[in-house]
């Protein structure tokens, strides 16, 4: 993903994608609202796995790093991420949201970042 990023940057948690870093931004309340609905599909997901599931958290890892990258769409993330990728991300956001306390994409109290996170099909 070859991404302009909006100047300043917004302080978050830096990842490392396909050998390229990101920041991904912390939350406003703009952007909490913006994710409710897949947060929510999230919570009631019987199978993480699942095209609805995915899809939800493709749009959360798009809603945050689009704070610092504008320019990147849900479907770029879908070509260019591996579902490690999309896991490293939400955790980031975790992280961000939280101060690096609690690993979780949405506010304290809520699903963790690991429970985002598709099973890797290993045991």
């Amino acid at each position: 993903m070859n991404l302009t990023p909006r100047n300043p940057l917004i302080e978050g948690v830096t990842v490392t994608i396909n050998g390229q870093a990101y920041i991904v931004a912390p939350f406003n309340i703009k952007r909490s609202k913006d994710t409710g609905q897949d947060r929510a599909a999230l919570r009631a997901a019987t199978s993480l796995d699942s095209a609805e599931a995915i899809g939800a958290m493709v749009h959360i890892a798009g809603v945050a790093l689009r704070a610092n990258y504008p320019d990147l769409t849900d479907e770029s993330l879908e070509e260019e991420l591996k579902l490690d990728d999309l896991s490293t991300i939400l955790r980031a956001l975790g992280k961000a949201n939280n101060g690096g306390e609690e690993e979780s994409g949405e506010p304290a109290g809520t699903a963790s970042a690991e429970t985002l996170a598709p099973p890797t099909g290993t045991a």
